[in-house]
């Protein structure tokens, strides 16, 4: 059994359910606990304006984190070689990515929470 391709899959479901939490949080105006801690959402101030400031933000990394499970499950499956550029620079660009949208989450929470 191939595990890489295992947590390629569990990458795009992550892009697909965080796409789903955003679009969510937007239509019911509540902040998903996927996104924040249960425990800090009742220390925010400003549930609508949090849910502004993080909405695109999290679609944006929804949407790569979905693309990037897909290319790397064509690429791990040998359905495609991407090469070894995709293998290093893929997994730069999604740990990049990931690094780029926590550090949203805080400044929202700086911004929002008390």
């Amino acid at each position: 059994m191939d595990y890489i391709l295992i947590f390629d899959i569990i990458i795009a479901i992550l892009g697909a359910y965080v796409m789903f939490s955003a679009f969510q949080m937007k239509k019911k105006g509540e902040i998903s606990s996927f996104i924040v801690n249960p425990a800090e959402i009742t220390r925010c101030k400003d549930r609508v304006g949090f849910i502004e400031h993080i909405f695109n933000k999290t679609v944006v990394f929804g949407v790569i984190c979905l693309l990037f499970g897909i290319l790397a499950i064509i690429n791990d499956s040998g359905m495609f070689s991407l090469g070894q550029f995709f293998n290093a620079g893929g997994v730069i660009i999604f740990l990049g990515i990931w690094v780029w949208y926590n550090s949203q989450i805080k400044k929202g929470k700086d911004k929002f929470f008390y």
